[in-house]
């Protein structure tokens, strides 16, 4: 007989009970997923990059099934900081690659130092620019002078930007990013060391951020 009177008095303290509050979150800045094909290694990776107003201590991306693919963390509550983050895929051979992450829209999940979640969401595209076409110096070319040096390629009017990158064992590297329609980039003066072999890199940028990217490796004279 006491039953409903005691049900009614748990449903009464149920209503007045405080409602849990879920914590505050805060959305990631600039989130992207993109991939970087390279055509004569077959070799592609995944990139995804954010930025954070607060020091994030944990990241996670989520693919569109809703599975963590990638993941970043500390043992420590100080032990990141991040302020923001790229991560980077291991290289696999194109096909792999795009299996192992399908089109469509990735959730960007982090915790803060503080505990604060943050969320952010970007779309991968399979979609990527033709290999851009080296005309000087071709592959294998020797000779090659280091001053009043120009390397070309032909511009594709598909592609947004161009990524330049140029390498000897001697330095550490150029890299510059031209704007689309861009053929040509002088070499600084002084840049390359004679007699030397050397890796020229054009990375073609498309819209949805993806790069295609050819290489040769000449030899300066």
């Amino acid at each position: 007989m006491h039953k409903p009177t005691f049900l009614c008095a748990a449903l009464a303290l149920a209503a007045f009970a405080p409602t849990r509050q879920l914590p505050p979150s805060m959305h990631l800045d600039g989130e992207r997923i993109l991939i970087e094909y390279t055509v004569g290694s077959n070799e592609a990776v995944v990139i995804v990059s954010a930025e954070s107003d607060q020091p994030l201590n944990r990241v996670a991306v989520l693919d569109p099934l809703g599975q963590v693919v990638l993941e970043l963390s500390a043992r420590s509550s100080q032990g990141l900081a991040l302020s923001g983050f790229k991560l980077e895929t291991e290289e696999a051979t194109a096909g792999a690659l795009l299996l192992a992450y399908p089109e469509g829209e990735y959730q960007l999940r982090g915790r803060s130092v503080d505990g604060v979640p943050a969320r952010g969401r970007a779309a991968l595209s399979h979609s990527l620019p033709l290999p851009p076409r080296i005309t000087y110096p071709l592959a294998g070319e020797t000779g090659v002078p280091t001053t009043g040096l120009t390397l070309t390629w032909t511009p594709d009017p598909a592609v947004t930007a161009y990524r330049i990158v140029l390498e000897q064992d001697d330095n550490d590297g150029l890299e510059v990013t031209l704007p689309a329609g861009t053929g040509s980039f002088a070499v600084p003066p002084g840049f390359l060391a004679g007699a030397a072999e050397t890796l020229f890199e054009v990375g073609a940028v498309g819209a949805n951020g993806n790069s295609t990217i050819s290489e040769v490796v000449f030899t300066t004279l």
